[in-house]
Protein backbone atom coordinates (compact mmCIF):
# COMPACT_ATOMS: atom_id res chain seq x y z
CA UNK A 1 0.00 0.00 0.00
CA UNK A 2 2.89 2.34 0.78
CA UNK A 3 4.24 1.93 -2.76
CA UNK A 4 0.92 2.80 -4.36
CA UNK A 5 0.85 6.19 -6.04
CA UNK A 6 -2.50 7.98 -6.13
CA UNK A 7 -3.57 9.39 -9.47
CA UNK A 8 -6.71 11.41 -10.01
CA UNK A 9 -9.60 9.73 -11.74
CA UNK A 10 -11.04 11.40 -14.84
CA UNK A 11 -14.01 12.59 -12.75
CA UNK A 12 -11.92 14.13 -9.98
CA UNK A 13 -9.65 15.76 -12.54
CA UNK A 14 -12.63 17.36 -14.23
CA UNK A 15 -13.68 18.84 -10.89
CA UNK A 16 -10.36 20.58 -10.29
CA UNK A 17 -10.96 24.31 -9.51
CA UNK A 18 -8.86 25.51 -12.44
CA UNK A 19 -10.72 23.27 -14.84
CA UNK A 20 -14.08 24.37 -13.42
CA UNK A 21 -13.06 28.00 -13.91
CA UNK A 22 -11.97 27.25 -17.45
CA UNK A 23 -15.26 25.54 -18.29
CA UNK A 24 -17.21 28.45 -16.76
CA UNK A 25 -15.49 31.06 -18.93
CA UNK A 26 -15.82 28.88 -22.01
CA UNK A 27 -19.55 28.54 -21.40
CA UNK A 28 -19.80 32.29 -20.75
CA UNK A 29 -18.07 33.06 -24.06
CA UNK A 30 -20.36 30.64 -25.87
CA UNK A 31 -23.47 32.24 -24.40
CA UNK A 32 -22.20 35.71 -25.29
CA UNK A 33 -21.47 34.59 -28.86
CA UNK A 34 -24.95 33.09 -29.08
CA UNK A 35 -26.44 36.38 -27.85
CA UNK A 36 -24.56 38.42 -30.49
CA UNK A 37 -25.59 35.94 -33.19
CA UNK A 38 -29.25 36.16 -32.19
CA UNK A 39 -29.02 39.96 -32.06
CA UNK A 40 -27.60 40.10 -35.58
CA UNK A 41 -30.20 37.63 -36.80
CA UNK A 42 -32.96 39.68 -35.19
CA UNK A 43 -31.67 42.86 -36.86
CA UNK A 44 -31.36 41.06 -40.18
CA UNK A 45 -34.86 39.62 -39.81
CA UNK A 46 -36.21 43.09 -39.04
CA UNK A 47 -34.63 44.47 -42.20
CA UNK A 48 -36.05 41.61 -44.22
CA UNK A 49 -39.51 42.38 -42.85
CA UNK A 50 -39.01 46.11 -43.52
CA UNK A 51 -37.21 46.22 -46.88
CA UNK A 52 -38.18 49.87 -47.38
CA UNK A 53 -35.69 50.81 -44.62
CA UNK A 54 -32.88 49.39 -46.77
CA UNK A 55 -33.82 51.53 -49.74
CA UNK A 56 -35.75 48.76 -51.49
CA UNK A 57 -38.80 50.07 -53.33
CA UNK A 58 -41.62 48.10 -51.74
CA UNK A 59 -45.23 47.99 -53.04
CA UNK A 60 -47.67 48.51 -50.19
CA UNK A 61 -51.46 48.47 -50.67
CA UNK A 62 -54.00 51.12 -49.69
CA UNK A 63 -56.49 49.90 -47.10
CA UNK A 64 -58.46 53.10 -46.42
CA UNK A 65 -58.77 56.75 -47.39
CA UNK A 66 -60.53 59.52 -45.48
CA UNK A 67 -61.23 63.00 -46.78
CA UNK A 68 -60.41 65.79 -44.31
CA UNK A 69 -60.91 68.79 -46.62
CA UNK A 70 -61.86 69.51 -50.21
CA UNK A 71 -58.29 68.85 -51.42
CA UNK A 72 -56.69 66.73 -48.67
CA UNK A 73 -57.11 63.11 -47.57
CA UNK A 74 -55.65 60.67 -45.04
CA UNK A 75 -54.36 57.50 -46.72
CA UNK A 76 -53.69 54.32 -44.74
CA UNK A 77 -51.43 51.62 -46.18
CA UNK A 78 -50.80 48.03 -45.11
CA UNK A 79 -47.26 47.16 -44.04
CA UNK A 80 -47.27 43.85 -45.88
CA UNK A 81 -46.11 43.92 -49.52
CA UNK A 82 -49.06 43.72 -51.87
CA UNK A 83 -47.82 40.42 -53.29
CA UNK A 84 -48.77 38.77 -49.99
CA UNK A 85 -51.80 36.50 -50.48
CA UNK A 86 -53.32 37.44 -47.12
CA UNK A 87 -53.37 41.10 -48.05
CA UNK A 88 -54.62 40.39 -51.55
CA UNK A 89 -57.53 38.39 -50.16
CA UNK A 90 -58.29 41.01 -47.51
CA UNK A 91 -58.56 43.87 -49.98
CA UNK A 92 -60.29 41.91 -52.73
CA UNK A 93 -63.68 43.28 -51.70
CA UNK A 94 -63.10 46.98 -52.27
CA UNK A 95 -66.66 47.90 -51.40
CA UNK A 96 -66.44 46.71 -47.79
CA UNK A 97 -62.90 48.05 -47.24
CA UNK A 98 -62.01 45.29 -44.70
CA UNK A 99 -59.40 45.80 -41.99
CA UNK A 100 -55.85 44.52 -42.25
CA UNK A 101 -55.48 40.86 -41.22
CA UNK A 102 -54.47 40.46 -37.57
CA UNK A 103 -51.52 38.33 -38.66
CA UNK A 104 -49.59 41.38 -39.82
CA UNK A 105 -47.39 42.68 -37.03
CA UNK A 106 -44.91 44.83 -38.95
CA UNK A 107 -44.13 48.40 -37.90
CA UNK A 108 -43.00 51.08 -40.34
CA UNK A 109 -39.79 51.41 -38.32
CA UNK A 110 -38.68 54.88 -39.37
CA UNK A 111 -37.17 57.17 -36.76
CA UNK A 112 -38.32 60.57 -35.45
CA UNK A 113 -37.93 62.78 -37.43
CA UNK A 114 -37.76 61.19 -40.86
CA UNK A 115 -39.86 60.81 -43.99
CA UNK A 116 -40.35 58.14 -46.63
CA UNK A 117 -40.21 58.33 -50.41
CA UNK A 118 -43.23 57.45 -52.54
CA UNK A 119 -43.67 56.77 -56.23
CA UNK A 120 -46.14 55.01 -58.50
CA UNK A 121 -45.35 51.59 -59.99
CA UNK A 122 -46.72 52.90 -63.29
CA UNK A 123 -44.60 56.06 -63.27
CA UNK A 124 -41.49 55.62 -61.06
CA UNK A 125 -39.96 58.85 -62.36
CA UNK A 126 -42.27 60.87 -60.08
CA UNK A 127 -40.95 60.67 -56.50
CA UNK A 128 -42.09 62.68 -53.48
CA UNK A 129 -41.23 62.55 -49.75
CA UNK A 130 -44.00 62.26 -47.17
CA UNK A 131 -43.88 62.19 -43.38
CA UNK A 132 -46.21 59.61 -41.77
CA UNK A 133 -48.71 60.90 -39.21
CA UNK A 134 -49.47 57.53 -37.61
CA UNK A 135 -48.00 56.52 -34.26
CA UNK A 136 -44.49 55.14 -34.68
CA UNK A 137 -45.44 52.03 -32.66
CA UNK A 138 -48.50 51.24 -34.75
CA UNK A 139 -48.49 47.72 -36.13
CA UNK A 140 -49.79 46.57 -39.46
CA UNK A 141 -50.47 49.93 -41.11
CA UNK A 142 -49.25 53.52 -41.40
CA UNK A 143 -50.96 56.73 -42.47
CA UNK A 144 -50.08 59.68 -44.68
CA UNK A 145 -51.72 63.10 -45.01
CA UNK A 146 -51.65 64.19 -48.66
CA UNK A 147 -52.87 67.37 -50.30
CA UNK A 148 -53.81 67.29 -53.98
CA UNK A 149 -52.87 70.38 -55.97
CA UNK A 150 -54.52 70.98 -59.38
CA UNK A 151 -51.22 70.33 -61.19
CA UNK A 152 -49.61 68.18 -58.49
CA UNK A 153 -48.25 65.03 -60.12
CA UNK A 154 -47.95 62.77 -57.07
CA UNK A 155 -50.96 64.16 -55.21
CA UNK A 156 -53.21 63.34 -58.15
CA UNK A 157 -51.91 59.77 -58.18
CA UNK A 158 -52.95 59.48 -54.53
CA UNK A 159 -56.34 60.97 -55.34
CA UNK A 160 -57.03 58.32 -57.98
CA UNK A 161 -56.10 55.35 -55.77
CA UNK A 162 -58.71 52.69 -55.07
CA UNK A 163 -58.65 50.35 -52.08
CA UNK A 164 -56.12 47.62 -52.86
CA UNK A 165 -54.00 49.74 -55.23
CA UNK A 166 -50.33 49.94 -54.31
CA UNK A 167 -47.64 52.62 -54.29
CA UNK A 168 -43.89 52.10 -53.90
CA UNK A 169 -42.27 53.11 -50.59
CA UNK A 170 -38.63 53.31 -49.54
CA UNK A 171 -36.26 55.42 -47.44
CA UNK A 172 -32.76 56.78 -48.06
CA UNK A 173 -30.27 58.41 -45.72
CA UNK A 174 -31.26 61.90 -46.85
CA UNK A 175 -34.79 61.31 -45.53
CA UNK A 176 -33.52 61.10 -41.93
CA UNK A 177 -33.67 64.56 -40.36
CA UNK A 178 -32.95 65.89 -36.88
CA UNK A 179 -33.38 63.03 -34.44
CA UNK A 180 -35.18 62.70 -31.12
CA UNK A 181 -34.43 63.99 -28.43
CA UNK A 182 -33.35 66.90 -30.70
CA UNK A 183 -30.51 68.00 -28.42
CA UNK A 184 -32.89 68.75 -25.52
CA UNK A 185 -33.14 72.49 -26.21
CA UNK A 186 -35.10 74.74 -23.89
CA UNK A 187 -37.54 75.68 -26.69
CA UNK A 188 -38.44 74.54 -30.19
CA UNK A 189 -40.39 77.01 -32.32
CA UNK A 190 -42.26 75.22 -35.09
CA UNK A 191 -43.32 77.23 -38.14
CA UNK A 192 -45.63 75.17 -40.36
CA UNK A 193 -48.00 75.84 -43.24
CA UNK A 194 -50.59 73.48 -44.72
CA UNK A 195 -49.47 69.86 -44.87
CA UNK A 196 -46.08 71.07 -43.66
CA UNK A 197 -47.55 70.21 -40.27
CA UNK A 198 -46.70 66.52 -40.77
CA UNK A 199 -43.04 66.48 -39.57
CA UNK A 200 -44.02 68.74 -36.69
CA UNK A 201 -46.83 66.37 -35.74
CA UNK A 202 -44.43 63.41 -35.93
CA UNK A 203 -42.13 65.15 -33.44
CA UNK A 204 -44.98 66.27 -31.18
CA UNK A 205 -46.28 62.71 -31.03
CA UNK A 206 -42.89 61.58 -29.74
CA UNK A 207 -42.29 64.50 -27.37
CA UNK A 208 -45.75 64.26 -25.83
CA UNK A 209 -46.29 60.51 -25.93
CA UNK A 210 -48.50 59.32 -23.07
CA UNK A 211 -46.53 56.07 -23.06
CA UNK A 212 -43.23 57.93 -22.87
CA UNK A 213 -41.95 55.91 -19.93
CA UNK A 214 -42.48 52.66 -21.82
CA UNK A 215 -41.06 54.08 -25.04
CA UNK A 216 -37.83 55.38 -23.55
CA UNK A 217 -38.50 59.11 -23.44
CA UNK A 218 -35.30 61.09 -22.92
CA UNK A 219 -36.65 64.59 -23.49
CA UNK A 220 -39.05 65.83 -20.83
CA UNK A 221 -37.65 69.36 -20.79
CA UNK A 222 -38.28 70.99 -24.16
CA UNK A 223 -41.15 73.43 -24.56
CA UNK A 224 -42.75 73.75 -28.02
CA UNK A 225 -44.43 76.79 -29.57
CA UNK A 226 -46.21 75.86 -32.79
CA UNK A 227 -47.32 78.59 -35.20
CA UNK A 228 -49.46 76.81 -37.78
CA UNK A 229 -50.52 78.68 -40.91
CA UNK A 230 -53.71 77.72 -42.78
CA UNK A 231 -56.02 79.52 -45.16
CA UNK A 232 -59.21 78.87 -43.19
CA UNK A 233 -60.32 76.79 -40.23
CA UNK A 234 -61.34 73.99 -42.56
CA UNK A 235 -57.72 73.77 -43.72
CA UNK A 236 -56.35 73.08 -40.25
CA UNK A 237 -55.17 69.48 -40.20
CA UNK A 238 -54.72 67.26 -37.13
CA UNK A 239 -56.04 69.96 -34.80
CA UNK A 240 -58.05 67.50 -32.73
CA UNK A 241 -55.01 65.35 -31.98
CA UNK A 242 -52.80 68.36 -31.27
CA UNK A 243 -55.33 70.02 -28.99
CA UNK A 244 -55.53 66.84 -26.95
CA UNK A 245 -51.75 66.94 -26.57
CA UNK A 246 -51.94 70.58 -25.52
CA UNK A 247 -54.51 69.83 -22.84
CA UNK A 248 -52.34 67.06 -21.39
CA UNK A 249 -49.07 69.02 -21.63
CA UNK A 250 -50.25 72.61 -21.24
CA UNK A 251 -47.02 73.57 -19.48
CA UNK A 252 -44.90 72.54 -22.46
CA UNK A 253 -47.00 73.01 -25.59
CA UNK A 254 -48.50 76.16 -27.08
CA UNK A 255 -50.29 76.29 -30.44
CA UNK A 256 -51.39 79.32 -32.45
CA UNK A 257 -53.45 78.82 -35.61
CA UNK A 258 -52.79 81.60 -38.14
CA UNK A 259 -55.58 82.01 -40.70
CA UNK A 260 -54.29 83.89 -43.74
CA UNK A 261 -57.47 84.06 -45.84
CA UNK A 262 -59.83 85.28 -43.13
CA UNK A 263 -57.96 88.31 -41.85
CA UNK A 264 -60.68 90.72 -42.97
CA UNK A 265 -63.63 88.36 -42.72
CA UNK A 266 -66.45 88.89 -40.29
CA UNK A 267 -66.36 86.15 -37.62
CA UNK A 268 -69.99 85.20 -38.30
CA UNK A 269 -69.12 84.72 -41.96
CA UNK A 270 -66.13 82.59 -40.95
CA UNK A 271 -68.34 80.10 -39.09
CA UNK A 272 -70.80 80.05 -41.98
CA UNK A 273 -68.03 79.45 -44.53
CA UNK A 274 -66.40 76.68 -42.52
CA UNK A 275 -69.73 74.91 -41.98
CA UNK A 276 -68.47 72.82 -39.06
CA UNK A 277 -69.88 72.12 -35.64
CA UNK A 278 -68.63 74.64 -33.11
CA UNK A 279 -67.46 71.73 -30.98
CA UNK A 280 -64.81 71.04 -33.62
CA UNK A 281 -62.95 74.15 -32.42
CA UNK A 282 -62.71 74.47 -28.67
CA UNK A 283 -62.45 77.66 -26.66
CA UNK A 284 -58.87 76.76 -25.79
CA UNK A 285 -57.75 77.15 -29.42
CA UNK A 286 -55.80 80.34 -30.12
CA UNK A 287 -56.39 81.98 -33.51
CA UNK A 288 -54.59 84.80 -35.29
CA UNK A 289 -56.01 86.27 -38.48
CA UNK A 290 -53.08 86.88 -40.79
CA UNK A 291 -49.84 85.37 -42.07
CA UNK A 292 -46.95 84.16 -39.93
CA UNK A 293 -44.48 87.03 -40.12
CA UNK A 294 -41.77 88.61 -37.99
CA UNK A 295 -44.23 90.48 -35.78
CA UNK A 296 -46.31 87.35 -35.15
CA UNK A 297 -43.23 85.31 -34.23
CA UNK A 298 -41.96 88.10 -31.98
CA UNK A 299 -45.31 88.38 -30.22
CA UNK A 300 -46.12 84.72 -29.58
CA UNK A 301 -42.50 83.61 -28.99
CA UNK A 302 -41.33 86.65 -27.06
CA UNK A 303 -39.59 84.83 -24.22
CA UNK A 304 -38.14 82.06 -26.39
CA UNK A 305 -36.42 84.40 -28.88
CA UNK A 306 -34.69 86.39 -26.17
CA UNK A 307 -31.20 87.25 -27.40
CA UNK A 308 -29.61 85.37 -24.52
CA UNK A 309 -31.53 82.18 -25.38
CA UNK A 310 -30.55 82.46 -29.04
CA UNK A 311 -26.91 83.15 -28.21
CA UNK A 312 -26.82 80.17 -25.85
CA UNK A 313 -28.35 77.87 -28.46
CA UNK A 314 -31.34 77.19 -26.20
CA UNK A 315 -33.89 77.79 -28.97
CA UNK A 316 -34.32 75.92 -32.26
CA UNK A 317 -36.65 76.85 -35.11
CA UNK A 318 -38.15 74.25 -37.44
CA UNK A 319 -39.71 75.25 -40.76
CA UNK A 320 -41.92 73.29 -43.16
CA UNK A 321 -44.32 74.49 -45.83
CA UNK A 322 -44.49 75.48 -49.51
CA UNK A 323 -41.45 77.08 -51.25
CA UNK A 324 -42.71 80.63 -50.62
CA UNK A 325 -42.93 79.85 -46.89
CA UNK A 326 -39.23 78.91 -46.81
CA UNK A 327 -38.27 81.92 -48.89
CA UNK A 328 -39.80 84.43 -46.51
CA UNK A 329 -38.80 82.77 -43.24
CA UNK A 330 -35.42 81.10 -43.67
CA UNK A 331 -34.38 80.88 -47.32
CA UNK A 332 -34.71 77.99 -49.79
CA UNK A 333 -34.95 74.54 -48.24
CA UNK A 334 -31.97 73.19 -50.18
CA UNK A 335 -29.67 75.97 -48.91
CA UNK A 336 -27.94 75.75 -45.52
CA UNK A 337 -27.65 79.48 -45.00
CA UNK A 338 -30.45 81.22 -43.15
CA UNK A 339 -32.04 84.34 -44.61
CA UNK A 340 -35.36 86.13 -44.26
CA UNK A 341 -37.24 86.63 -41.01
CA UNK A 342 -35.21 84.16 -38.94
CA UNK A 343 -31.92 85.81 -39.86
CA UNK A 344 -33.41 89.18 -38.87
CA UNK A 345 -34.32 87.67 -35.50
CA UNK A 346 -30.72 86.57 -34.98
CA UNK A 347 -30.90 82.81 -35.63
CA UNK A 348 -27.86 80.96 -36.97
CA UNK A 349 -27.99 78.15 -39.51
CA UNK A 350 -27.21 75.56 -36.84
CA UNK A 351 -30.37 76.62 -35.01
CA UNK A 352 -32.75 76.33 -37.98
CA UNK A 353 -34.05 73.01 -39.34
CA UNK A 354 -35.54 73.07 -42.83
CA UNK A 355 -37.74 70.03 -43.41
Amino acid sequence: CKNMIWSPSPLSASLHPNRINHHYHAAHRSLFSLFIFLLIQSSSSSKEQQPWLSGIKTPLPLVSKTRVSHDTQRYRFALTPSSNDNIDNAIADKEKNPPLPASSRNMLGISTCSCILVSSPNDPSIVRPYTPISNRNEKGTFELLVKTYPKGLMGNKFEKLSIGDSLLFWQIKKNIKIQYPFGNPKTIIMLAAGTGITPMFQALSRLFDDNSKKNGATNKRTKVILLYGSRTKSDIYLHSEMEQMKQRYSDRLEIVYCLSNQQKADRAMVEKEVNMDKEEFTNSMVFHHGHIDKDVISHFCKGAIDSDNIAAGECLVWVCGPPSFYESHCGPREEEDVTGVLKELGFRKDQVVKF
